[in-house]
Parts: C-alpha cells; structure tokens; sequence
C-alpha cells in the first residue's frame, strides 16, 4: 500500500488487513518532518467481548482490558530529513527499543513486527 511517502508492504496475515497511521508531530509535512509518529495495528479488541458465530455484532459487553496485535510488515518513507530514527514505544510513549533503519535513494526503510511487543513508533532525529 502507497500513500504520499508512506509505503507499507504488511506480511500475510490472518485478517487480510491492518490499519496503519503516520501522523507528523512537528507539523512539517511527512518528506522533511524530523518527528513522527507511526501507528500500526492488525487486531484490537476488548478480551471480555464476545461476538456471535458470524462475528458482526457483539453479543456481551465490553469489559475487560484491550488486546492489541503488531503489524509485521516493511516501512519505507520517502524523506528528505537526515539523521532519522525510528523507536519503538511503549503505551506511556517511553522508547522501548531502536528498530535498525536504513537509508537510501532518498527513503527511510525500516520493519515493524508483533516482536516488538508495541504498536507505536517514533521516527525522529531527537
């Protein structure tokens, strides 16, 4: 998938789809921002919920904490920011760990995945 700078190349999943957001933080547009924000997620949903058999509508309440699924797939960001680097983070925002990224031709070319433990990302050159 291919929006503006933002290509996303999600490995096969279950669900056939995963909802992805790239948001600037610094309110530069997303090829010279120096701080954003990545969001990627496969599955959410409350682990108290219970849906019927065809899964279109919930048949008990909502209760209960949200579990939440990564995204494995290949990121590449068109960009003309140096000195990019992406972390993944944790549900307060604190950096959990640096995801290894390269550059080239121009694109900032990292991978997101479950392993990571996270949904969140930070791309920056703080």
């Amino acid at each position: 998938m291919r929006a503006g700078n933002l290509q996303v190349a999600a490995d096969a999943n279950p669900r056939s789809y995963a909802a992805v957001a790239l948001a600037s933080r610094d309110g530069k547009a997303l090829g010279e921002s120096q701080r954003m924000l990545l969001v990627a997620v496969d599955k959410a949903e409350n682990s108290g919920l219970a849906w019927t058999a065809d899964r279109r509508s919930a048949t008990k309440a909502w209760t209960g904490e949200v579990q939440v699924t990564g995204v494995s797939a290949a990121i590449e960001l068109a960009t003309t920011t140096p000195g990019l680097a992406v972390w993944a983070l944790d549900g307060r925002g604190a950096r959990i760990a640096e995801v290894p990224s390269t550059r080239a031709d121009g694109k900032l070319s990292f991978r997101i995945s479950p392993e990571l433990r996270t949904v969140w990302y930070e791309i920056t050159t703080h």
